[in-house]
């Protein structure tokens, strides 16, 4: 590659990171009515100026999903009825729908959100960031992955009771979202110029991650929401354990004595952290 074309590439990513904390700043500092309006209005900005952010229909794509694919195999069967917030460009939503009776796709965005895949039992519906297009006690399973960490705080904890009511009894929610103990995960701390800060000894995310979560923050919002029972994973490419999550608590509290700079964006960290966390309801 050129130096013209290293600097092109150098000049998109600081764009874009600019991009996602200007955004960023909107959501966090909006009341919540109007970030219901913002979501999908920002989320269609950001994907029409950044289309390459969005993932591509791609055999890297494909085998991602085959691996989540993999991992949900567990909580499925003919008679399952789910829904996938966020699902993006639905390669996930595609792979699941062989194995389940009904898949639906909850997406702010409109564009990007892989609208038609020629899959009989997949349907996609427009949600404002919060409420769940569905009827109380309807759906058995609703999953989400890399999205909790895009809402703010206070509309994790609102989507996490509207996950709660539409789940029939004894339905599971499966997060799948960042650590925040080798974050941030975002666009942030990769330019000087855009400073990222730390707040109680862990990087802090100023980008289009509005919140990253430790485990124990997470079930916290859990239970706020009404669940009852739960679960953390742990693993890799589709081959993932069963932990109790005060296990994946000691983890993380025991990667935390590390220094902030060392845990940053560290891969082999990454390899043992990361929130995947089921919740029964």
């Amino acid at each position: 590659m050129n130096g013209n074309a290293a600097a092109v590439l150098t000049d998109r990513a600081h764009d874009q990171c600019v991009f996602e904390t200007r955004i960023a700043h909107q959501l966090r500092t909006a009341p919540q009515q109007e970030r219901l309006r913002l979501y999908t209005e920002l989320y269609n900005e950001y994907t029409e100026k950044f289309p390459e952010t969005l993932p591509k229909d791609s055999s890297a794509a494909e085998r991602i999903a085959r691996y989540e694919t993999a991992f949900l195999r567990r909580f499925l069967k003919p008679s399952t009825v789910m829904a996938e917030i966020g699902p993006g460009r639905c390669h996930l939503a595609v792979s699941l729908a062989p194995h389940v009776a009904r898949i639906y796709g909850v997406d702010v965005a409109e564009v990007g959100a892989g609208a038609d895949k020629g899959v009989p039992n997949f349907e996609l519906k427009r949600t404002d960031g919060i409420h769940m297009p569905f009827d109380s006690d309807s759906i058995d399973l609703v999953i989400s992955n890399q999205l909790m960490e895009h809402l703010h705080p206070d509309d994790a904890c609102d989507q996490l009771r509207e996950v709660h009511r539409v789940l029939r009894a004894g339905g599971r929610y499966i997060c799948i979202t960042p650590s925040r103990v080798n974050g941030p995960h975002d666009s942030s701390a990769r330019f000087r110029d855009i400073p990222c800060p730390v707040r109680d000894g862990d990087y802090r995310a100023n980008g289009l991650h509005l919140q990253e979560y430790t485990t124990r923050e997470l079930m916290a919002l859990f239970e706020a929401a009404g669940f009852t029972r739960f679960q953390s994973f742990i693993g890799t490419r589709g081959h993932y354990v069963g932990l109790h999550p005060s296990i994946m608590n000691g983890i993380e509290s025991t990667v935390r004595l590390l220094p902030p700079g060392l845990r940053k964006r560290s891969r082999l960290l990454s390899a043992i952290l990361g929130n995947r966390v089921c919740g029964t309801k």
